[in-house]
């Protein structure tokens, strides 16, 4: 079950009302995968992600995917405009006071084409 993964990995708990709330304002795992905690957090919010699909209404969602071809050059800068974004998106929340919903963003970036 979701909310179980969630308070599982610590994200979530039951107040007194038995009311799911947020454990921490912010969560993020940074830039990139280096230790093996947040390997298997990255594997464990995929899969969760992949059973919200079917149980999160399109209007409470967004869901977009791009396969593109760039230049190996341009790979950086594309990494760099993520991190930009993801960080322009925890400063418009970081101050919340009374939040009302827990959302999840996930963003992967990754070559499909094998190294030659």
């Amino acid at each position: 079950h979701s909310l179980a993964l969630l308070e599982s990995m610590g994200f979530i708990s039951k107040d007194k009302k038995g009311q799911w709330k947020q454990e921490h304002p912010l969560v993020t795992t940074g830039a990139e995968v280096e230790s093996l905690a947040l390997y298997k957090y990255h594997r464990n919010m995929l899969e969760f992600t992949r059973k919200m699909i079917d149980h999160v209404h399109p209007d409470r969602r967004d869901i977009s995917a791009m396969t593109l071809g760039v230049a190996k050059e341009k790979v950086p800068e594309l990494k760099q405009k993520i991190q930009r974004f993801r960080k322009e998106i925890m400063e418009m929340v970081a101050h919340e006071e009374a939040p009302e919903e827990v959302v999840h963003l996930n963003m992967y970036f990754y070559a499909v084409t094998e190294e030659e």
